[in-house]
């Protein structure tokens, strides 16, 4: 009973009525995870390290910041706007709230394709691929399970993803989306 009080405390529910009782969890949810699934994790942890490591080195540290809770924040909002807008998915509302990382790493993932599409990284048993079609990948994936079993994850995720495709774009045109994050941190 204590932990699932206390998971609820980080976890993002589906409907707008209890979401209002938690607003703090549009944050606490992309700094959770849920420990049924190690290697989910381990994946998600992984690709935010090679990616970020990009955004780093062309961007700064605070840069990456910005989008990662960015890229958590748009994802929250996309599952709440889904899950309480469309009927499809209002029906489906019924489960306790979602954690995790992935809506945020995707913004990551697609921040760093959008800014150096080209850059290759060198997959085993694949060999040599450009970053841009690996974010296209995770964006077919996530869209393609975005009526599955985990429909608000992967709506989170395409949350996230358009989220570090426009702050990358914004950015290049001059408009830093995360400027109030990083001077507020």
């Amino acid at each position: 009973a204590a932990f699932e009080f206390i998971y609820d405390q980080f976890s993002i529910p589906p409907t707008f009525a209890e979401f209002i009782t938690r607003p703090w969890t549009i944050v606490t949810y992309m700094f959770a995870h849920s420990m049924g699934d190690i290697f989910h994790i381990l994946f998600n942890m992984l690709v935010l390290y090679w990616f970020s490591k990009l955004v780093v080195e062309y961007l700064g540290s605070d840069r990456l910041t910005a989008l990662y809770v960015l890229g958590g924040l748009a994802g929250g909002l996309a599952y709440l706007l889904v899950f309480n807008l469309i009927p499809f998915y209002e029906s489906r509302a019924t489960f306790s709230g979602m954690v995790g990382a992935s809506a945020a790493v995707y913004a990551v993932t697609v921040g760093a394709a959008t800014l150096i599409p080209n850059y290759t990284f060198h997959l085993l048993f694949f060999g040599p691929v450009k970053i841009k079609y690996i974010a296209a990948f995770y964006i077919v994936i996530s869209f393609l399970g975005s009526v599955g079993g985990n429909a608000g994850g992967n709506i989170a995720h395409l949350g996230g993803a358009a989220m570090g495709f426009l702050y990358i774009r914004q950015l290049n045109s001059g408009n830093d989306l995360g400027k109030w994050i990083i001077t507020t941190i």
